[in-house]
């Protein structure tokens, strides 16, 4: 079983691809292109999920 230094860092390594994505999306973006602003909608929501959980995950390191 994982602890969750090691989840934390995971988290870590999915929100560094994550960017990188958001970053090579960014750099073919265009803005009449609905399929691409539909992706960097959804990458961006997945930021903001990474984020909750790696705030959950501090609170809980933070308890115990």
């Amino acid at each position: 079983m994982n602890n969750i230094y090691a989840q934390r860092a995971e988290l870590g390594e999915a929100h560094g691809r994550l960017k990188e994505h958001q970053d090579t999306l960014l750099d073919v973006y265009d803005p009449k292109n609905a399929r691409l602003n539909a992706l960097l909608a959804e990458l961006v929501g997945l930021e903001q999920e990474l984020e909750s959980l790696d705030r959950e995950f501090e609170t809980l390191q933070q308890r115990g």
